[in-house]
């Protein structure tokens, strides 16, 4: 598999038959986020989960598209819901450069022209490209309309080692390795920056 932030985590594969009777080994790593806590949002496209990322509230979709942008790749969240290809929170929105917006045709045209099944972030550098999609532990799975736009993508000529599952959960600041099991954790860790930023300052004077 192609090196970038995400494979930094256990990386397995996941068993899947596609609408032609095939079966196919996709990719799968796992990630930890932590959840959002400040002023919520008013927009979460009917309750999606809204993380902290980079002291910022975001869907997962971006989080993982964030944590690629830190190991040199560009891209997009395919907001398949809207239709829209977003670079950051609603109502960002951008086209695709050139190359990737050919691909993302050939993609389409082998999946009959269907839009649905696309996986959440598509990312590239240089003349590499990744599709990632994200699955909240224990409550999201593969759907049909993905399993039928991922043979469209292996039929266009996209490697296998090119997808790939980011099944993630809320636990763990990535950056630190501190546990942060709950909100309470959370609040609490905030307390404890904004004491240490306060004792500074004092010293300061």
């Amino acid at each position: 598999m192609k090196p970038h932030p995400l494979t930094r985590h256990s990386i397995s594969s996941v068993e899947l038959k596609l609408p032609s009777g095939k079966s196919v080994g996709i990719p799968k790593c796992s990630q930890l986020f932590i959840r959002w806590t400040g002023t919520p949002i008013t927009d979460t496209y009917g309750g999606k989960d809204v993380l902290n990322f980079d002291a910022e509230p975001v869907f997962a979709e971006l989080a993982i598209l964030g944590t690629l942008q830190e190991g040199g790749w560009d891209g997009v969240w395919v907001d398949t819901f809207r239709r829209k290809f977003r670079p950051a929170m609603p109502p960002a929105c951008c086209d695709l450069p050139a190359h990737a917006q050919e691909l993302y045709d050939r993609i389409c045209r082998a999946n009959d022209g269907n839009f649905a099944g696309w996986f959440d972030v598509f990312a590239w550098k240089g003349q590499d490209y990744l599709f990632v999609e994200s699955k909240r532990k224990y409550k999201d799975s593969i759907r049909e309309t993905q399993r039928a736009w991922i043979e469209a993508a292996l039929d266009s000529g996209v490697s296998v080692d090119s997808l790939l599952i980011c099944e993630w959960d809320f636990g763990w600041i990535d950056r630190s390795r501190v546990p942060l099991e709950t909100k309470e954790d959370v609040e609490e860790l905030f307390r404890m920056v904004e004491k240490l930023r306060e004792d500074s300052s004092e010293r300061k004077d």
